[in-house]
């Protein structure tokens, strides 16, 4: 029999191509009608053989790179779900490096590699936590974010449009009651109303999903917040792109356009972007429009990849450069984690397997579009974590975090080159080739001290801060010389000279009770600006917004402070919130001496 052309997405006479899961595309040859098809699974790249019915072993291979390309090129359609995955699914689409799960009341993103398990978890979320303000926080899964818009109405009313040529089937196994066959699969998928007068189109370009928020005339935009659940870092890059870093990967939302159809037919844009808003939610500002007419809102999921290798891998920290360039830290216990050749350190740890099952923090920068361009291990023989990563503007990368390694690698002339045995924080510049690292330093004293933010200035200067637990932790032309929290830490504000060999200041920051630092900033003057949490009735506070601890000393509350250039005072620290017993709190600053804070509760 004749065999047709493969397409994508249809199965061709004798050629069956279809999908398990997030992970895999299966393709094999049919058999005769009264008999099963075998399936030949293809790793990642589409490499493989197939040896059974006398096809060459090379067959698979080529064929399968032919398909991929293909399929690259191939819209991204949407199949409705007729029992081939689970029954909370809607719809689902498949990108290069993702799966997408439209469900009644959210989308979920698999990164490519999630496993069925996960999913599957991922489903019964859907099924039992929507709008449950008290289960977010709790639904993070490794290479899972699921998206969904606070406050929307619950059962909007979903429908395909669109209807593709094409159709999928699913023979899988030698049971005919679990096959599925002519699936149909649309252009696009509306759900209607979600919020009152606004409704959301998704729809998909070659390997990219799309979706158009459609306001009709009279709707509010403002009412409009996603919920980003499964993301550690949401960030909004130079570029106006939204950044999650999830703990499989990282997915890139584009800058949204914005406009309006006008009596002409041609597009009228508008300006506006994504917002940060309260409670970790993702929203969008919008300019001056014509509020009697529809405006469109059109978002682009740009980019996902998938980093790790065999063992644990965790993103903590991402960066952006101006020309859209990420840099991503965090830690691994992946031997074959993904390094590339002639960085910095290409093997975990100093025996190559992570001396058995420790952490190595790592680096990588990924081009705009999310190729790698350099991926490097960062540690020694002990615990090493990334915690917090910042760039300049010549490329090199400012990492900051905790070792439990006597053996960090550190640099000739830097400010510490010795470990002091009970977890020191660290501090690392990387250079923009990611082959060496330009310093290298250990921070802290005979306590257990660890960083969790770090920014540079024009200067090259790193401003870092974390916790500390050691009463002799290096302090320099401090604004409070000691640890104020007798057992318990303090939050430690430190600067670094652009060569890494000096303190330009360091102080402790706190008051009896436990304090932590967990994020910085830093304007053009050298103004910094920290945030973090404290249990301390008496915590330092200076022209205060807010004097009273409303959750101490049980709980915590945030601390926002700003300190004058090389550390000469506490200008301004004011406690904020009140009774989060815990929480993550980033901190960027804005134009013209703004602040913005975010926070996120953890559970």
């Amino acid at each position: 029999m004749e065999r047709a052309k493969p397409a994508v997405t249809r199965i061709a006479v004798g050629l069956v191509l279809f999908s398990l899961g997030a992970d895999r595309i299966m393709v094999g040859w049919g058999h005769e009608a009264s008999r099963p098809y075998r399936a030949v699974s293809f790793s990642e790249r589409w490499s493989g053989s197939d040896t059974t019915n006398n096809k060459p072993k090379n067959a698979t291979g080529a064929l399968g790179a032919s398909l991929l390309e293909t399929y690259k090129k191939s819209p991204l359609a949407f199949e409705i779900n007729q029992g081939q995955t689970d029954p909370t699914v809607k719809f689902v689409a498949r990108g290069e490096d993702y799966t997408i799960f439209l469900m009644s009341n959210e989308v979920v993103v698999a990164l490519r590699g999630t496993d069925a398990g996960t999913l599957a978890v991922a489903a019964q979320k859907s099924r039992t936590d929507f709008g449950g303000a008290e289960n977010q926080g709790n639904s993070a899964l490794p290479g899972v974010l699921r998206m969904r818009f606070a406050g929307a109405k619950r059962a909007a009313r979903i429908a395909g449009s669109g209807q593709l040529p094409g159709k999928v089937n699913y023979f899988i196994g030698n049971n005919p009651k679990q096959w599925r066959s002519d699936i149909p699969t649309y252009g696009r998928v509306r759900y209607q109303d979600v919020y009152p007068g606004i409704s959301v189109v998704y729809y998909g370009t070659p390997g990219q999903l799309e979706y158009d928020l459609v306001i009709a005339p009279g709707a509010d935009p403002r009412v409009i917040a996603l919920d980003c659940q499964g993301a550690n870092k949401i960030k909004i890059d130079a570029q106006g792109n939204l950044r999650l870093l999830t703990p499989g990967g990282e997915v890139l939302l584009g800058k949204p356009r914005i406009f309006q159809m006008t009596t002409g037919g041609r597009r009228k844009n508008i300006v506006g972007g994504y917002v940060l808003k309260a409670g970790g939610h993702v929203g969008f500002q919008v300019g001056e429009y014509d509020r009697n007419q529809p405006l469109i809102i059109d978002p682009v999921l740009s980019y996902s990849t998938y980093l790790g290798g065999s063992g644990y891998d965790s993103g903590t920290a991402i960066a952006v450069d101006a020309s859209g360039n990420a840099y991503v830290t965090g830690f691994t216990r992946s031997p074959n984690f993904p390094v590339t050749a002639g960085s910095f350190q290409t093997k975990c740890g100093t025996s190559g397997k992570c001396n058995g099952y420790f952490w190595d923090a790592f680096v990588t920068k990924l081009t705009a579009n999310g190729l790698v361009v350099y991926s490097t291990f960062l540690g020694g023989s002990g615990n090493d974590m990334g915690k917090a990563i910042a760039v300049d503007a010549s490329g090199s990368a400012y990492i900051a975090g905790q070792t439990f390694s006597s053996d960090f690698p550190t640099t000739a002339g830097a400010f510490k080159t010795t470990y002091s045995g009970a977890g020191d924080a660290f501090v690392v510049k990387v250079s923009p080739g990611g082959t060496s690292l330009q310093y290298s330093t250990y921070l802290g004293g005979s306590g257990t001290d660890n960083a969790e933010g770090i920014a540079v200035d024009i200067n090259g200067n790193a401003y870092v801060t974390g916790q500390t637990y050691s009463t002799d932790f290096p302090t320099v032309a401090a604004i409070q010389a000691v640890n104020g929290g007798n057992q318990d830490s303090d939050a430690f504000v430190t600067e670094i000279n652009s060569s890494g060999s000096a303190l330009v200041y360091s102080t402790y920051l706190g008051g009896s009770s436990v304090d932590w630092g967990e994020a910085i900033a830093v304007d053009p003057a050298g103004i910094a600006y920290v945030t973090g949490a404290t249990r301390s009735t008496d915590f330092p506070l200076a022209n205060p917004l807010q004097a009273t601890c409303g959750g101490c000393p049980r709980s915590a509350d945030a601390f926002v402070a700003e300190i004058s250039p090389i550390g000469a005072a506490l200008l301004r620290a004011t406690l904020l919130f009140g009774h989060w017993i815990h929480f993550r709190v980033q901190c960027r600053r804005l134009r013209s001496r703004f602040l913005y804070l975010s926070r996120r509760q953890l559970r």
